[in-house]
């Protein structure tokens, strides 16, 4: 085994596992429904928006 090929298929892992969190699990399933709703969103280190369907 070539463990200089270990850290690069760390980050190649990593990179992989972030890119399908942002494009497919952390999107809305719903649109949101209630005024003023909004879908769920990182704003500084605060989680804001939800999930779940308007009323």
């Amino acid at each position: 085994m070539d463990l200089a090929r270990v850290p690069r298929a760390v980050g190649a892992y990593w990179r992989a596992q972030v890119h399908l969190w942002e494009v497919y699990l952390s999107a809305d399933p719903w649109p949101p429904r209630h005024p003023g709703g909004e879908p769920l969103h990182w704003t500084g280190r605060r989680l804001r928006g939800s999930v779940l369907p308007g009323p």
